[in-house]
Order: C-alpha cells, then sequence, then structure tokens
C-alpha cells in the first residue's frame, strides 16, 4: 500500500526525489531489490542534495543485499588468485595452476591469473607442452575443416551425378 501512495506521488510529480527514495526503501523491505535499486538511481538522478546520500546509501544497501551471491563468487575468485599467487611464490607450480584455472572458471576476464598460470606453467617447463597442445588443436581444427570441405565436394558431385543419372 505504501509503494502505491510513492507510485502516485511520482506520476502526480516525476521530479520528487523524496518519493523515489521512499518508494526505493519500500521495495527493498519487500525483497524487490531491483526495483528499489532502479527507484534509488531516479532520486539520484534528480540529484537533490538533501537526499543524495540517503538514495546511495540505499541503493548500496539494496545492491549489497541483492548480490550476496556475486559477492561470494567474488571472494572466491580473489581467494583462488591468492592461494595461487602464495602457491606460485613457494615454488608449488601445480597448485598454483589449480588455483589459477579455479579462479578463471568463475571468471574468464582475470588477466592477473592468466597471467602467473602462465608463468606456473613456465615454472614447470610446460610453456612448450601447453603451446603444442594447442598447435594440435589448431592442427585438428584445420583437418576438420578441410574434410568438411572434401564431403562438401563429395556432395556436390553427388548431386550432379544424380542429376545426370535422372536425364539419361
Amino acid at each position: 500500500a505504501a509503494d502505491a501512495d510513492f507510485k502516485t506521488a511520482i506520476k502526480l510529480n516525476p521530479n520528487y526525489p523524496e518519493a523515489y527514495y521512499k518508494l526505493g526503501i519500500t521495495q527493498h523491505r519487500l525483497g524487490e531489490y531491483q526495483a528499489a535499486i532502479n527507484a534509488f538511481y531516479q532520486a539520484i538522478k534528480l540529484k537533490n542534495p538533501a537526499i543524495y546520500a540517503k538514495a546511495y546509501r540505499a541503493r548500496a544497501e539494496a545492491k549489497e543485499t541483492s548480490q550476496k551471491d556475486i559477492e561470494a563468487k567474488v571472494d572466491s575468485i580473489i581467494a583462488y588468485n591468492h592461494w595461487g599467487s602464495e602457491a606460485y611464490k613457494n615454488g608449488d607450480y601445480e597448485k598454483a595452476i589449480e588455483h589459477f584455472d579455479k579462479s578463471l572458471t568463475l571468471s574468464k576476464n582475470l588477466e592477473r591469473a592468466k597471467n602467473f598460470r602462465a608463468r606456473a606453467y613456465d615454472g614447470l617447463g610446460k610453456i612448450k607442452e601447453k603451446l603444442g597442445r594447442h598447435k594440435a588443436d589448431l592442427a585438428d581444427l584445420e583437418g576438420a575443416r578441410n574434410l568438411y570441405k572434401e564431403a562438401i565436394q563429395d556432395y556436390g558431385e553427388a548431386i550432379k551425378l544424380a542429376a545426370k543419372n535422372d536425364l539419361a
């Protein structure tokens, strides 16, 4: 009921930041976190200095509540990167690779993890092996591409032969 009052106030005056702020608080309490975040953004966008800090704080609280899983994932990424770095520093390259692989499973865009994982492979003398595997994969891909081209040519010839036999 309270959120309906704030929505009515916003309809009557779309430039009323306090209504967006209080709507956000209400939605947050109802567990409608994304809607709360959107309302807080509107309040902030209107740049009323009296409620700017309140709205920003409330938006952050809503975001925190709605993104606990993401934070747990980020904490895991940070932990795996830390453990990987420690293992690398201690010369335990196998363990370092294991930790960096886990962090990269959670997020593919971690240049630091990729860099240290490559260093760990280098520490094990496995860079050439890793490059060899990638080259082999590329060769397999090229071989598959050639087989596909041959299959298309064979199919084209089969169509031509079928057309000739139908005409004969």
